[in-house]
């Protein structure tokens, strides 16, 4: 789930999508990917969280497992699953998603995220926002029969590749920081699932259009193999859905999506790449989300 860029147009068509990677926001999967047509990726990060951003190491997964990212620069992911619209029920939950774009010299990616905190802010996937060195692009939708034409400029608050996370500011033509209004900003503090609950994730996939997807799966434990933990899902997460936001049936935030487990990446040459076979969907807990808002609010003294 890597972001695209940001651009006069919106979300859609063949952006790029930007892929997550293990080593800490330059070195994205991106890159890996074109080298191999079966590389095994290793997006997760481990090791202590530290005060800001930071190289962060790979975790240790043992052979045959592999960690995809969910932004994958001209990445493509076949699946099995129906990309579905975003019903009635979910437009008002499906305001608070964003579409992302990433660009610059060394930057060209999509992804998504979710308004947090007073409105301004943003949380999406380190591996989306990256560590400064981006023109970050946040498209903010009113329908999501429509594509997100409302574009508003960015930067990077808190960016930490150890648990691959960030928070973005949102802001206007001025420089002052712009509240998104019409859409209420999501809350972090919901509780883990029970396994078998009902996983909804929204984003921008790239696929089946513009307009902002669901996809649906259940919550199928927790992955305890790095030092910060995922929340396993079986819904289907496409590069684009980086960053964006899993909810349980309550319609609350759960998870961010993050990366994806099983899958082999293929590449034509140094141009298109598609992810192939089943994958667990990896998801960080709202509660890591929450510590990197709460750095985040202290930095910018609220």
């Amino acid at each position: 789930m890597r972001p695209p860029m940001p651009g006069s147009p919106p979300p859609g068509g063949n952006r790029p999508p930007a892929s997550s990677s293990g080593s800490g926001g330059r070195d994205r999967a991106l890159r890996v990917l074109a080298i191999t047509a079966a590389l095994v990726l290793v997006v997760g990060f481990a090791v202590a969280m530290i005060n800001s951003g930071g190289s962060g190491s790979s975790p240790n997964v043992s052979p045959g497992d592999s960690v995809v990212p969910t932004t994958s620069k001209n990445t493509n992911q076949s699946t099995e699953n129906t990309f579905a619209p975003v019903g009635d029920n979910w437009e008002d939950v499906a305001r608070s998603v964003v579409y992302i774009e990433a660009t610059g010299s060394a930057c060209g990616w999509r992804g998504s995220g979710s308004i947090v905190g007073d409105g301004s802010l943003v949380l999406t996937n380190q591996h989306v926002a990256g560590d400064g060195e981006c023109d970050l692009a946040v498209y903010l939708t009113d329908s999501t029969s429509a594509t997100p034409t409302q574009s508003v400029r960015a930067e990077v608050v808190v960016s930490d590749s150890t648990v691959d996370l960030a928070i973005i500011q949102l802001f206007d033509s001025s420089g002052t920081p712009y509240v998104a209004t019409g859409r209420t900003p999501l809350s972090l503090t919901a509780a883990v699932p029970k396994l078998g609950d009902k996983i909804t994730i929204l984003g921008y996939p790239g696929l089946g259009g513009s307009t902002i997807t669901l996809t649906s799966g259940d919550f199928s434990g927790i992955d305890r193999s790095e030092s910060y933990e995922y929340l396993k899902t079986t819904a289907n997460m496409n590069p684009g859905v980086s960053g964006g936001s899993a909810f349980n049936s309550a319609k609350q935030l759960v998870g961010v999506p993050t990366a994806g487990r099983g899958a082999e990446i293929a590449c034509d040459g140094n141009t298109d790449c598609v992810a192939n076979g089943s994958t667990i969907g990896l998801l960080r807990p709202v509660s890591l989300a929450q510590q990197i808002l709460t750095r985040a609010n202290t930095k910018l003294g609220k």
